[in-house]
């Protein structure tokens, strides 16, 4: 057994019998038992957590569950740009006529960076979804819109159910969601006039 999962898994069975002692000390004092039952859960909850961080961080000194033996850990590369031809021609496209005075264009926005979750109710994760990019105010970072664009891709089921969850989140949050076809994210005065909708 590696050594980083010995220490929690000693304070789990301490606390374990701390715990159990607490019964036998309940004949004689409720004091004792009370004081060793809620020390035993303690001792036993910070055992579990330990033991949760241990598996919790793969890959970290100390922590976590390495590659298993003979197996040749991921490899990683550095993208060539964070967006595709056509975001970057639509990026190129808002950079024109939003005044970055007053604007700011964050591409590859995730929900969780604009949106609030008030409740644990609901969709799981769904905050960690992408959104093409976010135009927020330049002094006050306020975000003030999302806007998605969609190609041939977004055809698919999977991704219509992720469009639609995220359209849902959107309009739950009061953020403005505006979404365009490649075809329409071409159109410049299309775009202008769509967007001066809400800014």
């Amino acid at each position: 057994m590696r050594k980083k999962y010995l220490t929690p898994i000693l304070l789990i069975l301490f606390g374990a019998a701390l715990a159990v002692a607490s019964f036998f000390a309940s004949s004689v004092n409720a004091v004792w038992f009370w004081f060793l039952l809620v020390a035993g859960i303690a001792v036993s909850l910070a055992g579990l957590y330990e033991l949760w961080q241990a598996f919790k961080r793969p890959g970290e000194p100390g922590g976590g569950v390495s590659e298993p033996e003979g197996r040749e850990p991921p490899e990683y590369r550095k993208k060539r740009a964070m967006l595709s031809k056509p975001e970057w021609e639509f990026y190129s496209l808002l950079k024109d006529f939003l005044s970055p005075e007053h604007f700011d264009i964050l591409p590859e926005t995730a929900l969780l960076s604009v949106i609030d979750k008030l409740t644990q109710t609901g969709y799981r994760n769904e905050l960690f979804r992408i959104a093409d990019f976010c135009i927020a105010d330049a002094k006050s970072t306020e975000p003030l819109l999302l806007i998605e664009l969609n190609d041939a891709s977004h055809n698919r089921a999977d991704r219509r159910e992720r469009d639609r969850r995220v359209a849902e989140i959107c309009e739950r949050a009061g953020m403005p969601l505006v979404v365009f076809s490649l075809d329409e994210a071409s159109d410049a005065g299309y775009v202008k006039k769509t967007l001066k909708r809400y800014l």
